[in-house]
């Protein structure tokens, strides 16, 4: 998974594992925007302007395609916001997150958000980024979180930027080194595991069975609704909007 596209994977892997299922042998995120809301609002910032002009476009494109299947879902919350041109990726965010269930666009992102699935993934996972990424955000929560995992790694490389990662020498079209790691990582995954690493795999601690309940989409939305004002659902919608973090069934659960 890559940029945006990391949140869908991640969440689906916590999903699945915290009920006792292992969809895939190992998952590769790649330049994931390690906090939804220190991590996009970079976008009003400099390079991030640019991809704010050319995603806002895209998606405004998109909105405009599917305009009446959208405003006929959480048409009281759409009413302020279909009319208008959509100039961000906010904008995109406060028409959309009704079809996917959601009241509002903190809470889109809170459940998204990788500190919050990563303690809940058993999936041999690798997260792969650049320090100086654009948009990689605040990562300490994310980072105590993968040190405190088995099944979680992290490796960052000082330069990079934002699913780049360009082979030294070859020019701006050239090969991404990346695609070798991911290669090799994936590759281990499903290589015969040896005995001692399924001894390791027994002695590890059983699924906390409250873990499920912690993942879970219905519980998530009952615990934000107790927040006081919503959390911090104020402070998330001033700093700026993620977009399209990923599609869900009707059932609430992410689908790739």
């Amino acid at each position: 998974g890559y940029s945006l596209g990391t949140y869908v994977i991640g969440t689906y892997l916590a999903e699945e594992n915290s009920k006792g299922f292992d969809p895939v042998a190992g998952a590769v995120l790649i330049s994931c925007p390690m906090d939804p809301v220190s991590s996009l609002s970079a976008m009003n910032r400099s390079t991030g302007l640019i991809y704010q002009g050319a995603l806002s476009s895209e998606l405004s494109r998109y909105y405009q395609k599917h305009k009446d299947q959208v405003d006929t879902i959480g048409e009281d919350k759409n009413v302020e916001f279909k009319d208008k041109a959509i100039r961000s990726i906010a904008d995109f965010d406060k028409l959309i997150v009704a079809t996917h269930g959601f009241s509002e666009a903190g809470e889109y992102y809170d459940y998204y958000a990788p500190q919050r699935i990563i303690p809940s993934i058993r999936t041999p996972t690798l997260y792969l980024l650049a320090m100086d990424d654009p948009f990689l955000g605040e990562h300490e929560q994310c980072e105590a979180a993968i040190r405190g995992s088995s099944h979680v790694a992290l490796a960052h490389v000082r330069k990079g930027g934002h699913v780049a990662f360009l082979e030294k020498g070859v020019g701006v079209f050239g090969p991404c080194w990346t695609d070798r790691v991911l290669g090799e990582f994936l590759a281990s995954t499903l290589a015969p595991r040896s005995a001692a690493a399924r001894a390791v795999d027994k002695a590890l601690p059983p699924v906390n069975p409250q873990n499920k309940d912690r993942i879970s989409r219905s519980v998530f939305g009952a615990q934000w609704k107790q927040k006081p004002n919503g959390g911090d659902k104020s402070a998330l919608l001033k700093q700026g909007g993620v977009g399209s973090l990923g599609a869900l069934g009707e059932d609430g659960r992410a689908r790739l």
